[in-house]
């Protein structure tokens, strides 16, 4: 048994050397199949760092100069009793809302965002998306100033950069126009009140006219001068009394000289034509000429008869007229009587007058009289309504100055032009200062592509390896002579090689040919696929695209 146990004792194990040179030895053999491994993965590696893209972030920086802008906004709704932290707070979740990154979309129209058009599940995935690359600062300074920074991180420097920018904007845009309508609220709400005391002034102001015209303020004067005016028209009224007297008695007389004048004498009537009348006053004169002659000579005298001949000529020239050969007279009132009736009726017109100007200075006399008897109580009556107009104007005055300052805040912010975008330095935009650009990334933030490709590296050299390596350390074959005698713990004399035919030498060769075969046509085929991906994306059927869309968006 001392043999035996001799030679069990003498059995050595296995030495770690020459196990890894069985490893190395097994990878030497299989060296394709570990290269054509580590192709596969790195193949599938870039497939998936164009599936899956690096993201690019872009940030600007800005700063709102007056804190109240944030205070006042309306867009903080009915936070206006927490603190500014909570308020801010508010605000960052106010940027990141669907609604704020809806509006930034619809004005940037990207492709991915025009494709979720009708599909509002995908619409609000993308807008979560956006929201999770979306990141907000904000904090107050020493200075008082609210400091607020937008970074976006996107697959694309140039979406990076116009989201951030275009965000910024948008979002002073929003704290502008909400603080401008706060102060146009303000404003709104003090015009009112300016409309509301111009009713006010303008009512007073129609009551105190109201009151002067019903009794008549205007021709009220005041006590002097009321009381020199009932002197003067007293005065006036004696005159006028005297005038009538006077106008009274001349009446009398002229009446009483109307009765002793004749009202009547005779006169020629009027003739019907011209003819008539020329003729007439022909024989109106040869009549005072016959007249005068009888008076003078006989009727034998040569003169008398001519001035006889001359009548008769003319009474044969009137009758040739038409008219009557006899002179014909009618009675008219007398030129004395009517011009003494003429004096009368002026006298008696100038009576009338006389009475009409006692009465009228009578009147007026009166009207002073109450005058005075009213002016007490109706100067007090204009005194409390004066006090009203007073009151009502002041307080319009003092409305009409606290809205001014409104006003003009509110000139102020509609007349800002839109926020400038420079390229460098600091640019005021009123409140508003914009110290950073979003200026389009020239690297990734991660370079996602490299890391996959050194993971797809390890991975394929890992797998590649782990095949003969894992089939070394399984196998239940012997390699080699000394496996056979360190395992069997006895010295071997000789052993038989394989012994391979010509045939299996040929199905070999074939079989290693058809595998290197089959590794080329693998790595062609991805390759193929890699380019077409690359170079001619419409190749692939839509869903395909669909689906490699969906996937780069998720990975987003």
């Amino acid at each position: 048994m001392a043999p035996n146990n001799e030679t069990n004792d003498s059995v050595e194990g296995p030495d770690s050397r020459e196990v890894i040179q069985e490893v190395l030895g097994a990878i030497r053999r299989n060296l394709v199949r570990v290269v054509f491994t580590t192709l596969v993965f790195l193949m599938l590696g870039i497939g998936l760092t164009m599936v899956w893209p690096s993201k690019f972030e872009a940030a600007t920086d800005f700063r709102l100069n007056e804190r109240k802008i944030v205070i006042d906004a309306a867009v903080l709704g009915d936070l206006e009793d927490i603190s500014l932290t909570r308020k801010l707070q508010s605000l960052k979740n106010e940027l990141k809302s669907s609604k704020r990154i809806s509006d930034v979309m619809d004005e940037l129209a990207w492709v991915e965002w025009l494709g979720t058009h009708g599909q509002p599940t995908k619409r609000r995935a993308l807008i979560e998306k956006i929201a999770d690359n979306l990141d907000v600062e904000m904090y107050e300074d020493v200075t008082g100033a609210i400091n607020v920074t937008f970074a976006f991180q996107w697959t694309s420097p140039e979406k990076a950069a116009a989201f951030v920018n275009r965000k910024r904007d948008a979002w002073i845009k929003l704290v502008r126009d909400a603080y401008r309508k706060g102060v146009e609220r303000r404003a709104s709400e003090s015009e009112s009140v300016v409309l509301e005391r111009e009713g006010e002034f303008d009512a007073a102001l129609a009551a105190r006219r109201k009151y002067e015209q019903e009794n008549d303020v205007a021709s009220l004067l005041d006590a002097e001068s009321n009381h020199d005016l009932k002197a003067d028209l007293l005065i006036k009224l004696s005159q006028a009394r005297a005038r009538l007297e006077t106008s009274v008695t001349e009446i009398e007389i002229l009446k009483a000289s109307l009765l002793t004048t004749d009202k009547t004498r005779e006169v020629l009537m009027t003739p019907d034509t011209p003819e008539q009348g020329v003729a007439l006053l022909a024989l109106q004169e040869a009549e005072a000429a016959l007249n005068e002659v009888k008076l003078g000579y006989k009727e034998n005298h040569w003169r008398y008869k001519q001035v006889s001949a001359d009548h008769q000529n003319a009474k044969d020239g009137l009758v040739a007229t038409g008219a009557s050969p006899e002179l014909k007279y009618t009675t008219i009132t007398s030129e004395d009587y009517f011009q003494i009736a003429q004096e009368l009726q002026a006298k008696q017109a100038e009576e009338r007058e006389a009475v009409a100007l006692v009465n009228t200075y009578v009147a007026e006399l009166n009207e002073v009289n109450g005058r005075l008897g009213r002016l007490p109580r109706v100067q007090m009556d204009l005194a409390r309504l004066n006090a009203n107009v007073k009151n009502s104007e002041d307080l319009l005055k003092e409305s009409r100055i606290r809205v001014q300052p409104l006003k003009d805040q509110l000139r102020a912010l509609r007349s800002q032009t839109s926020m400038a975008t420079g390229s460098a330095g600091l640019i005021a935009t009123g409140p508003f200062e914009i110290l950073e650009q979003g200026l389009e990334p020239d690297d990734p933030v991660l370079p996602i592509g490299a890391v996959i490709m050194a993971l797809s590296l390890l991975m394929g050299v890992a797998v590649g390896l782990a095949g003969p390596v894992l089939a070394e350390l399984t196998r239940s074959s012997f390699g080699s002579v000394k496996e056979v005698s360190r395992s069997l713990g006895v010295p071997v004399l000789g052993a038989v090689d394989l012994i391979l035919t010509a045939r299996d030498v040929r199905s070999r060769n074939v079989q290693s040919v058809l595998t290197l075969a089959t590794m080329v046509l693998v790595l062609l085929a991805l390759a193929s696929v890699l380019y077409i991906y690359s170079f001619h994306r419409d190749v692939f059927p839509a869903t395909v695209q669909r689906a490699l869309q969906n996937m780069s968006m998720a990975l987003t």
